[in-house]
């Protein structure tokens, strides 16, 4: 995919653009989202609401679960929500 022209070069332009609390992609989504996680790392619960009134949008939900549940429950969903599918 990264050999297509129009996809190769709005990948690298996204990458090369994100920046944290910004709207313009889902790399800036994600980089917020790693800001949120180190504010509270281990109990989570960092205020997406006060995020979402700051910036116009999260558009990446990848690391929702380590945001609002910290990282050791967060990763425990993500091993539930794999065995889960596997046995799917």
């Amino acid at each position: 995919i990264m050999s297509l022209e129009y996809i190769g070069d709005k990948l690298f332009k996204q990458i090369e653009t994100a920046s944290v609390g910004g709207d313009e992609s889902r790399f800036s989504a994600i980089l917020t989202q790693i800001e949120m996680i180190k504010a509270s790392p281990f109990i989570g619960g960092e205020s997406i609401e006060e995020y979402a009134k700051t910036t116009k949008t999260l558009a990446s939900g990848f690391l929702m679960p380590l945001v609002s549940l910290g990282i050791p429950f967060g990763l425990l969903f993500y091993v539930i929500m794999y065995k889960s599918y596997t046995k799917i």
